[in-house]
């Protein structure tokens, strides 16, 4: 996350990780964390259309600031918009044990005329 003070128009802003110069001021849902939840506030950034890096002014990171201050003092309203899960640490499932191990040291059978058939005595 990088933050950038006012740009002029005379220069093109080039991106520091794919050096695109396809940059455009967008309203994006920054994750701010509150323990093991996960806030998304809503706010203004520069954003690389080619890889995605986010570019903030100083202002957006004074808002962030606040939002992450008002979170610990439970002062912010929220409202849940879904849910996150994760798979559950569990042991890995049992594998099946063949009875006995195939030996691979010993020549395979020669083929036979019978279609498949064992012989019969």
């Amino acid at each position: 996350m990088l933050i950038v003070g006012r740009l002029s128009e005379e220069r093109v802003m080039k991106c520091v990780i794919c050096h695109s110069s396809h940059i455009e001021d967008k309203v994006v849902d920054e994750r701010v964390w509150a323990g093991t939840d996960v806030v998304l506030a809503p706010c203004q950034a520069l954003v690389c259309n080619n890889c995605g890096e986010r570019y903030y002014s100083r202002q957006t990171m004074q808002h962030l600031e606040e939002v992450e201050a008002r979170i610990r003092a439970r002062t912010l309203a929220l409202e849940t918009v879904g849910r996150v899960l994760r798979i559950a640490t569990q042991p890995a499932p049992a594998l099946a044990v063949c009875e006995s191990r195939p030996d691979y040291t010993t020549q395979s059978p020669e083929p036979s005329d019978n279609g498949g058939q064992a012989a019969q005595e």
